[in-house]
């Protein structure tokens, strides 16, 4: 386990395919490690019809953490860049 970034206040991006199974299981194992996950919505693509999409991103946003959109972390990385 990496423990440089756990209690580290630094957010992990997570994306992948099959967000309701592996993705989703990757955010709660982070949750669970201390660290503060964020969903990249669109960045992501479901094993199943849309609406199991749809249920992981309740999911990691009622329970374990963060969702964003790959412009919404391009806009947050160019603000601390020019900061």
């Amino acid at each position: 386990r990496p423990t440089a970034c756990m209690n580290s206040g630094r957010p992990s991006l997570v994306c992948g395919v099959a967000s309701n199974v592996c993705v989703e299981s990757t955010i709660r194992d982070a949750f669970f490690l201390e660290y503060f996950p964020v969903l990249v919505r669109d960045a992501c693509y479901q094993a199943g019809p849309e609406f199991t999409q749809q249920a992981t991103v309740y999911n990691v946003e009622q329970f374990f953490g963060w969702s964003a959109t790959v412009d919404d972390v391009a806009s947050a990385c160019n603000s601390s860049l020019a900061a």
